[in-house]
């Protein structure tokens, strides 16, 4: 088409010919007319130019370059265009033509709506090829010519665009549409598009509400695709920056192409993504994974001449426009407007969860999601439990498979849809398995929450006992129980446990794990070390009357938690800069007053923060106050009830230490194991004689079994004795027996052949343990730092017993007395109190003696003999006197 010639004058042709008509006619070329193909800018004019100057147009022509400038006197090349492509727009067929139905209708129907979006096409009733015949009319003649750009604000889904691209995005096809029985049903359009969301705020006048959002990116839990349905989309772009570009200044033949004539016209492709604009610029529209691409090429025929008066004039004549596909819309925007940020509409495919979870952040919102939180296999290894973060729908139940494993059944847990438990095959102890989802799986309260196809999890196929606890190895197993349902140990007596086989020496810390199982509450276990609150391993177990009545009410440092149950906090190795575990070990009744203030404890309920009192109930049970955490809970054992209280975690209803529960008969499985860690850098003379008695070839290969820090008041005969090393049950068997006796700065190392083979009864003779000796012992050998009381292979006699005794050599022990007390006294059946001495027969001296230990009486205690009272310490009372006071005991 060939445009009105344009006169150049920027104020009026008249004042403008008369400034330059004498330096316009001063051009060589005199009057002339050329057309040339290509753009309106000076490179193209100047060349039109040449080609002038070189078919011998004018003569004495300077170059080209200085013959444009002549004709264009004042005016530049970028003027003269821009008034030309001013011109050249005014006669472009303007785009309310082509419906020629208003503003309003071209409005509602770039938003999805009017009777071209909303009518299914059957048969010749309701044509397009009738009611839009304007768009195949407007479109043949956009082959030749320009079509305006939406200039009515009324139109707003096209409106000022500022991100150089535009956009339609198609859900429903009315030519696959049906009707029948009253009603009409869309088909769907081709799917090359997933939508991610729509931010209703950016198109508010399409979406009919100030703001909102739309979500649209959940996977269909049946056929794992995209649930939206079909969605089509298809844009096309432009120079954002040059409105002179060809790409911008016919960007509307593009949105009759790709709006009107291919999808709707062609395809019958009709409405809009809920919440925003069927077609529009592209950040009004819906966030999508990415659209097709059309492009046009223009190729525009332009005329220069100079009139007979001189005047230079610039027109249009035509253009050829080609339509092409330009397959991605945004990589054609990206080349056009390098600096636009496409990914932020166009975001790439599989990226729409992600890209909606970062938008919905920056709107303060966090949308449910579904994941699993734990796979664990079972011990009897043909059982899976896998744990959600929500509960499932039942399709979950076929929707897993395991390479290397037959899943046999499959089930949710009656009381807990969260819960999904998989019998399988025998899976090999130790093997890592993957669980894998062949279907999506919906939350069940909300089924467009999804866990997609391809979903994995590992797991380990596992087994009962300490192999689950992460560390367990660099622990040494002390006491092993399996409690019973009805304790009758509670009151008076000790529980009957295993003991560790590995000789424990001193420890710096100490675990717990418990192990429970039932149908309620499934396979538990629980495991917390922390830094040893003692050295006697005996009263790490249930602190019963038996065991000596024992209180742990205090914190212990530096726990480490490890679970299988999600309740419980966990709090491995890293974190031991500090975390605090309360215990509350004792063998007597208590009450929720939380006298001790322990951070988020109760006065109503009974949890970690309990008063101890009188009675006989009976608690072992360890908290992490600042979690509100109970780690395990065994209450009621104190008394030989029929049942006990049990439990891992907080107990879901009542009280959360699990008092009252009376439930020990639900379990199956209730173990206990109590663990002591292994130490590779232990100063011996800590834990052995010290460095003089270390020095003698005595002392080697003797291993410890008992470490006593001797009181000045002892009440043994009614308690355990309180050592702070036992491990009389670890030690096996032995053939020689030695002691280490201290007192303050003097030490003696005694050694002989073993009178026993019982390590119950190698340390203090108690009624407990049943200890009675009164013989001669061989081959014994003393060091001391007293001296006098070396001695080597020597006969020497022992006096163990925890009963009372007189002077009376009824045994007939060469050179003893009948007199005083020494080495020939005779013990008495009755009375408590206990004699613990070693004599040196053919020397007539006690070596060492320990008496009157049970009746919280001060004791006395001796190395080497008495010189100011009876020879074996007897009634001398003396154990105050010193501040140190320690009896080692050790077998090889």
């Amino acid at each position: 088409m060939k445009f009105a010639p344009l006169i150049l004058s920027l104020v009026s042709a008249t004042t403008l010919a008369a400034d330059t008509t004498s330096r316009r006619l001063e051009s060589c070329l005199g009057e002339f007319s050329t057309q040339y193909q290509g753009d309106c800018n000076r490179e193209s004019a100047q060349a039109a130019i040449q080609g002038l100057i070189d078919l011998g147009v004018g003569t004495n022509c300077l170059d080209a370059a200085t013959e444009l400038d002549i004709l264009l006197g004042d005016l530049t090349i970028e003027t003269v265009c821009a008034t030309v492509y001013a011109e050249q727009a005014g006669n472009f067929t303007k785009f309310e033509d082509v419906s020629r139905l208003g503003d309003a209708h071209d409005r509602e129907f770039f938003n999805g709506g009017t009777f071209w979006n909303e009518e299914i096409q059957v048969g010749t009733e309701r044509n397009l090829a009738i009611d839009a015949f304007g768009v195949v009319l407007a479109y043949d003649s956009s082959y030749s010519t320009g079509i305006s750009w939406p200039t009515s604000p009324a139109i707003s889904s096209v409106h000022e665009c500022t991100a150089g691209a535009a956009m339609c995005c198609y859900v429903a096809d009315r030519f696959k549409g049906t009707c029948g029985g009253g009603k009409c049903v869309f088909g769907e359009p081709e799917d090359n598009s997933d939508v991610c969301y729509v931010d209703m705020a950016n198109a508010p006048y399409s979406a009919r509400v100030a703001s909102g959002i739309a979500v649209y990116d959940k996977v269909d839990s049946s056929e794992g695709s995209d649930s939206e349905g079909n969605v089509y989309c298809h844009g096309f772009a432009w120079d954002a920056a040059d409105d002179t570009a060809a790409s911008s200044r016919y960007k509307g033949n593009l949105l009759l192409k790709v709006g009107m004539k291919d999808h709707l016209y062609d395809k019958g492709y009709v409405q809009n993504v809920p919440g925003a604009p069927m077609c529009g610029c592209i950040e009004q529209m819906p966030v999508v994974s990415k659209a097709a691409c059309t492009d046009l090429v223009a190729e525009e025929t332009w005329q220069i001449e100079k009139d007979a008066n001189g005047v230079f004039l610039v027109s249009s004549v035509g253009v050829d426009i080609a339509y092409g596909d330009c397959t991605d819309l945004a990589t054609k925007a990206k080349e056009l407007n390098p600096d636009i940020a496409y990914e932020n509409y166009l975001i790439g495919d599989g990226q729409c969860h992600s890209a909606v979870d970062s938008f919905l952040a920056g709107e303060g919102i966090v949308r449910s999601h579904l994941e699993i939180v734990l796979v664990e296999g079972h011990p009897t290894k043909e059982q899976i439990t896998v744990t959600f973060n929500h509960e499932v729908e039942d399709g979950a139940v076929g929707a897993f498979t395991i390479e290397g494993l037959t899943i046999n059944s499959a089930a949710l847990h009656p009381d807990n849809k969260a819960v999904l438990i998989l019998q399988t095959s025998l899976q090999t102890y130790g093997t890592e398995y993957t669980l894998v989802t062949k279907n999506a799986i919906s939350k069940r309260s909300a089924n467009m929450v999804v866990l997609p196809v391809g979903t994995t999890a590992p797991f380990y196929a596992i087994e009962y006992g300490l192999s689950n606890a992460k560390g367990a190895e660099n622990y040494n197993l002390a006491l092993e129980l399996d409690i019973p349902t009805s304790p009758t140990w509670g009151n008076t007596g000790v529980p009957a446990y295993t003991y560790g086989t590995e000789p424990i020496s001193y420890f710096s810390r100490v675990a717990y794990f418990l192990e429970l199982e039932s149908e309620q509450y499934g396979w538990q276990w629980v495991w917390v070390s922390m830094d040893a609150f003692t050295q006697n391993v005996m009263n790490l177990g249930f602190p019963t009357r038996g065991a000596g009545s024992v209180v742990y009410d205090q914190y212990v440092d530096n726990v480490n938690i490890l679970s299988n149950q999600p309740q419980i906090t966990p709090c491995d190795d890293s974190e031991l800069s500090g975390q605090k575990a309360r215990l509350e070990f004792w063998p007597y009744s208590y009450g929720t007053s939380n006298s001790e203030s322990v951070p988020f404890a109760s006065n109503s309920l009974y949890d970690w923060g309990d008063d101890m009192n009188t009675g006989t109930y009976g608690s072992m049970q360890i908290h992490v106050p600042s979690y509100g955490e109970v780690l395990f809970g065994v209450n009621r054992w104190a008394r030989n009830d029929p049942k006990i209280d049990i439990g891992i975690g907080n107990q879901p209803t009542g009280h959360p230490d699990w008092t009252f529960a009376e439930n020990s008969d639900i379990y199956t499985l209730k173990k206990l194991s109590v663990l002591v860690s292994k130490e590779d850098n232990i100063d011996p003379a800590v834990f052995a004689p010290n460095n003089e008695a270390v020095g003698t070839a005595d002392t080697e290969g003797y291993k410890l079994v008992y470490d006593l820090p001797v009181a000045t008041q002892a009440a043994y005969g009614t308690s355990l004795v309180p050592y702070h090393v036992d491990y009389h049950k670890s030690v096996g068997t032995f053939e020689r027996i030695a002691y280490y006796i201290e007192l303050d700065d003097n030490w003696l190392w005694v050694s002989m052949n073993a009178f026993t083979d019982d390590a119950s009864k190698i340390g203090v003779p108690t009624f407990a343990s049943g200890a009675i000796f009164q013989q001669a012992v061989e081959d014994v050998n003393v060091f001391s730092s007293l001296a006098g009381m070396e001695a080597s292979g020597i006969t020497g006699n022992i006096e163990f017993w925890p009963n009372d005794y007189s002077t009376q050599n009824v045994k007939g022990i060469p050179n003893a007395s009948d007199d005083a007390y020494d080495f020939g006294d005779i013990m008495r059946t009755t009375g408590d109190h206990g004699s613990m001495q070693i004599h040196n027969t053919a020397k007539r001296m006690t070596i060492f003696a320990y008496n009157n230990w049970n009746s919280n009486r001060v004791g006395a205690i001796g190395i080497g003999p008495n010189v100011d009272g009876e020879p074996d310490w007897t009634f001398a009372d003396n154990a105050g006197k010193y501040t140190t006071k320690r009896i080692q005991v050790f077998v090889k």
